[in-house]
């Protein structure tokens, strides 16, 4: 098997060693990540240190050793006498340190101290860096489900901060204030802990710009910067002259001890952390005269390793942030170790990924050639419709999921380019189909669903398990193979012998893929592009709810009835049903990326900002990508809000249905009302409000999934911490906003009837913000191609309703220490100089994000769906990104660093700064009441 091993200082070499035989209570593992700690940088710039030159007295082995202490795996063997409940193949974090068992300090319950002891992959015994490495089962701590391996593999390096933290547990309250001193891997894992544990107040001092940006990121409400600030003073002002409760050194200089002694307060504890390679001078008077304590802690115990994977499985602590770079084994040293000591400061831990699966880093290069494969689609329209909407791409659709045809896919294809060299599978190819039905039908049944499923049933002889279901009170639709049943009193879905073949389902290692993507306009064109372009199986699930008044009708009557937000809890109810029966269909319920596009990512922003209520701490996906959306985009208000009340009383009308009466005659005359008629009176009132950018039928705030507002949540960080993406076009307003306003009058008004409740002030500060062209020459929205106010309405339209709001969201994660990425999307939809004064509209991204190949710029296509494609894959952009493109860094906080998407093969990464006034005015917290935000 091939293992890393240290032979000395400077020299790791690639070999291959026997593989280990499992000896009697032993477990062997097949590791799964690795983590670099410092102390490998340490022996690799100059020992041995650590590792043994005469054998070690507990494994008795000499240079060369194995390395890597800091991993996860999964339990490839068990040895004879092995007591417990271990399982093959199960995932898990191995305590690699090791002890005699004898001595004093071991006998008084300090093993961590053992003067005998070491490390498996530093000390002997195997390491980490290896294809399989037996450990006694005492060191194998299983881990649940939801933890990932790679967080597993950093339960060890926490674990040493967790023990630093529970040494001034007594201390620690959330209402402390506490210091850091070093910003590297243990300080901020230390704050990792320190979130753990509740604190509010975390402060760290560090001198790199890099790792301060790193501190924000992970949760310290305050970064100083020792070498322009005085720590003590800025301490003591915070504290209003108290000092610190408790002060963590995990830099190890001589300054910070002093710092440390001076920044406590009376009868404060400092705790050492760090590992000191000299000896410094030190005046025991620096902590008598507060009567201060000084205390120092090494390494972990069992105990401190099994509160590390508590907090993670509740989610106290959330690790994947301190992963900056994934490499592979060969590559540990150029990558790995010299990575980490000539760029540390832009490094916080390497993992070194040990699955022998093939590099994915050209996924977007590949074609559907499995045979089996687990096909999860909806579409809203039947067959025909498709077709009539779609064109000639909608009969491609249609072809490839009903299979009423027998095309000749390659004339297709040099015809209409369509998902080049993609040849389409046959449905007899596909292990499973779901099938929702249409979202219009709040009160009645859908026709078209019954008759599609026995057209399916038909034409393929039911060798396909079929489930198909729609929304509302009533299940019309029937299942191949099986029954979908609903509960009469509530949401609860049963399944019947509806199983599907595992072969084909999307797998990176041992992970399952699932992509629920709520849409803007119900087309599975995405979807259908995303799963033809990946060279791996995957399950794209593309689910329909109820829309329009079906399913966002604000109004005291609903809001009495309990109805609000129908089409959120259509989506939740979705999200559950993934949950329960995913598996059913060869998915991963714990791996799904939920994702959305323009009013499909303002709803996958309402489940992501709403860890309270029934989801708190209780997410349903694992990830998602808000593609021009946000919690506070635009703006949904009560349904007291007059607009809304004018709505109802208008649809009621058009039906005929009267509002006088008491809830129960409205109702009744609403569920017996024609649905067609509802559909048809809520389509035009939409179709003659959307061009005022006045939207009705909305999710109204008060209702169910978004009981409180999107900036709220985002203030108190009542949000899932779930890595995320959030994308925005350059000119999000254009092509959208009135092309007739000449006059400052007119902008004035325009904002007046979009946001009613802004005082005379919020107007005169916009008025100001966004200058008259007409009054300004030089204004930076001079010019415009079709009205003086044109430029001027779009940019403050696109700053209010995407721009600002995905900024803010952005800054909420990353602040709160969630892996957060953010893009610019900068590429017209028309290479068309005729078409340059549209600039980069709303939803220009749609195509380009599924890597569809009838966009005008192929290679942006490719590039962007490469990093979308990773991050499902993995919850990274960069892990699987296309070769050549730009390492997509974490955003950061304010003044973040995003990628801007360019025509063809030219993405590069920008500072997110602008429009910074403007998008101060938009995201206030004082002002967001009166936007509706």
């Amino acid at each position: 098997m091939r293992a890393a091993r240290y032979y000395g200082k400077g020299d790791i070499r690639i070999e291959e060693i026997p593989e280990p035989a499992v000896g009697p209570g032993q477990i062997k593992i097949a590791p799964a990540f690795v983590g670099i700690c410092g102390t490998d940088l340490h022996e690799y710039l100059g020992g041995p240190t650590f590792c043994p030159t005469t054998p070690h007295p507990i494994t008795h082995d000499t240079i060369p050793v194995t390395f890597g202490h800091e991993f996860s795996g999964r339990i490839k063997e068990i040895g004879p006498g092995v007591q417990g409940n271990y399982k093959i193949g199960q995932a898990c974090a191995i305590r690699p340190t090791l002890f005699c068992g004898r001595c004093a300090a071991c006998g008084g319950g300090s093993e961590n101290v053992c003067p005998s002891g070491g490390f498996l992959g530093l000390s002997g015994g195997g390491g980490g860096l290896s294809e399989a490495v037996c450990v006694d089962a005492e060191r194998v701590f299983p881990i649940p489900s939801h933890i990932t391996l790679e967080e597993a593999a950093l339960v060890e390096p926490l674990s040493t901060s967790w023990l630093a933290v529970s040494a001034a547990a007594n201390e620690i309250s959330p209402d402390s204030v506490v210091l850091i001193f070093g910003g590297g891997p243990i300080g901020l894992a230390t704050v990792l802990c320190l979130k753990g544990k509740g604190v509010k107040e975390i402060i760290v001092s560090e001198v790199a710009a890099a790792r301060q940006d790193f501190a924000r990121q992970f949760g310290a409400t305050r970064v100083i910067d020792p070498t322009k600030d005085d720590v003590t003073k800025v301490v003591l002002e915070l504290t209003n002259g108290k000092g610190a409760d408790v002060v963590f050194d995990c830099a190890g200089v001589p300054s910070t001890i002093k710092g440390s002694c001076d920044a406590v307060r009376t009868k404060g504890t400092i705790v050492n952390v760090a590992i000191w390679e000299k000896e410094i001078a030190f005046n025991p008077n620096w902590i008598t005269w507060k009567e201060s304590c000084y205390k120092s802690v090494l390494g972990y115990q069992d105990v401190d390793f099994n509160a590390v994977i508590d907090k993670m499985a509740t989610g106290a602590i959330k690790p994947v942030c301190m992963i900056t770079r994934r490499i592979k084994l060969e590559n540990v040293v150029k990558d790995g170790i010299e990575a980490l000591i000539n760029d540390k400061e832009n490094q916080v831990k390497i993992l070194i990924d040990m699955d022998d699966k093939p590099d994915l880093g050209h996924l977007m290069q590949g074609s559907m050639t499995s045979s089996h494969r687990i096909l999860v689609l909806a579409f809203e329209e039947p067959p025909d419709v498709i077709r009539k909407e779609y064109g000639t791409y909608g009969d491609i659709l249609v072809r490839f999921v009903f299979g009423d045809a027998k095309p000749n896919p390659e004339v297709e294809i040099k015809k209409h380019q369509v998902l080049e060299s993609y040849e389409y599978p046959q449905l007899s190819e596909t292990s499973a189909i779901m099938i929702a039905g249409s979202k219009y039908s709040a009160f009645e049944n859908d026709p078209w669903v019954p008759s599609l499923l026995d057209y399916i049933k038909q034409a393929y002889r039911a060798e396909i398990p079929v489930a198909g279901f729609c929304y509302g009170h009533q299940i019309i639709a029937r299942a191949l193979g099986g029954q979908v049943t609903l509960n009469p009193g509530g949401y609860e879905l049963g399944m019947q012998e509806v199983t599907a073949s595992s072969q084909g389902v999307a797998i990176l290692g041992t992970k399952k893929l699932n992509i629920p993507q709520f849409h803007r306009d119900s087309r599975d064109i995405d979807g259908a592009a995303f799963v033809a372009s990946s060279a791996k199986p995957v399950v794209v699930v593309s689910f329909n709810y109820r829309l329009n008044a079906f399913g966002f009708l604000p109004s005291g009557l609903f809001k009495r009835q309990g109805l609000m937000n129908l089409g959120l809890q259509d989506q939740h109810f979705f999200l559950e049903f993934l949950q329960r029966h995913l598996s059913s269909f060869g998915g991963d319920p714990e791996q799904i990326t939920l994702g959305g596009l323009s009013a499909g990512a303002h709803s996958t922003a309402f489940h992501y900002f709403h860890n309270y209520g029934v989801d708190k701490n209780k997410p349903l996906f694992a990830r998602a990508i808000l593609q021009s959306g946000s919690p506070t985009a635009r703006a949904f208000p009560s349904p007291e809000y007059p607009r809304y009340k004018k709505d109802f009383a208008a649809l009621m009308g058009h039906i005929g249905c009267p509002v006088e009466v008491d809830d129960s005659e409205q109702m009744s005359c609403l569920i017996n009302a024609p649905a067609e008629k509802i559909r048809k009176v809520a389509a035009k009132r939409y179709e003659d409000a959307k061009n005022l950018l006045d939207w009705p039928w909305q999710p109204a705030l008060g209702g169910l999934f978004l009981e409180k507002s999107g900036s709220e949540s985002g203030i108190d960080g009542t949000f899932h911490h779930l890595p995320i993406i959030t994308t925005y076009t350059t000119d999000e307003g254009k092509y959208y906003t009135p092309g007739n306003l000449q006059t400052n009058d007119d902008f004035i008004q325009f904002w007046h009837r979009m946001s009613p409740d802004l005082n005379v002030t919020d107007l005169a500060i916009l008025n100001e913000l966004y200058p008259d062209p007409v009054a300004h020459p030089d204004s930076p929205w001079a010019m415009s191609p079709n009205s003086t106010q044109y430029n001027r309405i779009s940019a403050s339209w696109s700053d209010m309703a995407y721009i600002c709001p995905s900024r803010e969201t952005a800054s909420r994660t990353s602040a709160a220490g969630v892996p957060t990425w953010r893009l610019r999307f900068n590429t017209p939809d028309h290479p068309l100089a005729a078409q340059s004064w549209r600039g980069i509209p709303h939803a220009s991204d749609f195509a380009y994000l599924w890597n569809d190949p009838a966009v005008p710029y192929r290679d942006t296509a490719r590039i962007y769906y490469s990093y979308i494609n990773s991050f499902v894959l993995t919850g990274d952009p960069n892990r699987h990104r296309r070769e050549g493109s730009v390492e997509w860094p974490q955003y950061g906080g304010r003044g973040g660093k995003q990628i801007v998407v360019n025509p063809g093969d030219f993405t590069v990464v920008e500072v997110d700064n602008a429009r910074p006034l403007q998008c101060a005015f938009w995201n206030d917290p004082e002002r967001a009441p009166r936007l509706n935000k």
